[in-house]
């Protein structure tokens, strides 16, 4: 095995975190190991626009970011590799809820102790204090990584102790395990909730049908529109939520009927941003500038994908489903 060259600043967070540079023997890529600040192993796309839209970001972007990486080598990337195309994707992400970000603290302590009668040591400036800061998507140890210390030790969910400096010693207590094993079942989830608006005349089935969900099969996950589900009995407001919570993320089609826009689609999008779950926007182009302009009023803060044909929908979503989620556990077949 190849040694790696001389210690180096991460890339993402800059020269107070140290890396190794693997030897890059004329690849695509830089390849990074051991940066704990970015949770560990990670390539970055060897392209000035792909390096600058990095190094220009604010602490909570990188932290988006860091978070993309920890998940990745969960689903078994162990070296992720950062392109123009996932920087650009974490516009879109957006960042985590304090508890989603406790949970993950507690997943990271579990992984830090590899056995049940081992203590976890951390504190400021630490290795393992800087993977904590990775895997609670966190930019301020003392800010943040203290404060869910603090709160999951009177929650019950760690046994150990806190000082006032914030080094921790001590390691997931019962309770915790119990948390952890409940919140997983979110995160393992393969389904991709579909709000969109569909007419008496069907016109956006071809949409779906072409577009949507054989770009979202292709990405690996499993589309769900709730007026497919022929065992719908429930309200269906209650359905809505019910799936909505299930799934990994939510790709919503904001094109406008005849009559205006749809404010299901609207609700459904943000009911999945309050639950911190990722939403895909999209949206059919309009010849008419100042309808267009319209159209996306309320959501224009985020990244749409405009398009024209169902092909071009199918793979700028597919694109951008990866961009944000990486591969799903699926085939990855569009058909």
């Amino acid at each position: 095995m190849t040694i790696p060259n001389p210690i180096r600043h991460c890339l993402i967070w800059g020269e107070d975190y140290e890396a190794h540079e693997y030897p890059r023997d004329l690849s695509e890529a830089v390849v990074l190991l051991n940066s704990s600040r970015a949770g560990g192993d990670y390539k970055i796309e060897i392209s000035r626009e792909a390096l600058d839209l990095i190094s220009q970001r604010d602490a909570p972007w990188k932290a988006r970011l860091t978070t993309w990486l920890v998940d990745q080598r969960a689903k078994g990337d162990r070296v992720p590799l950062i392109t123009r195309e996932i920087a650009e994707g974490i516009d879109q992400q957006p960042s985590l809820s304090g508890h989603e970000r406790m949970i993950r603290l507690l997943r990271c302590i579990a992984n830090l102790v590899d056995e049940t009668d081992r203590r976890v040591r951390m504190g400021l400036d630490s290795r393992d204090g800087n993977t904590a800061l990775a895997w609670s998507e966190s930019t301020n140890y003392v800010e943040e990584v203290y404060e869910f210390l603090d709160l999951s030790l009177k929650m019950d969910f760690l046994d150990g102790s806190l000082r006032g400096d914030g080094f921790f010693e001590g390691r997931l207590s019962a309770r915790g395990r119990r948390k952890i094993e409940v919140q997983e079942t979110y995160t393992d989830s393969s389904q991709a909730f579909v709000a969109m608006w569909f007419d008496k005349n069907k016109r956006m089935y071809k949409a779906y049908e072409e577009g949507i969900a054989p770009a979202i099969r292709a990405a690996g996950y499993e589309p769900y529109r709730i007026d497919n589900d022929e065992r719908n009995t429930d309200k269906i407001d209650d359905k809505i939520i019910a799936e909505i919570r299930r799934s990994r993320f939510l790709v919503a089609d904001f094109t406008h009927g005849d009559d205006g826009a749809r404010g299901s689609v609207y609700y459904e999008a943000g009911f999945a941003h309050g639950l911190s779950i990722p939403v895909i926007f999209t949206c059919k182009k309009d010849q008419d500038p100042e309808k267009q302009s319209e159209l996306a009023f309320d959501t224009r803060q985020y990244p749409h994908i405009f398009w024209e044909t169902h092909s071009e929908l199918c793979e700028l979503l597919k694109d951008r489903i990866e961009a944000v989620m990486g591969k799903g556990p699926g085939k990855g077949q569009s058909n």
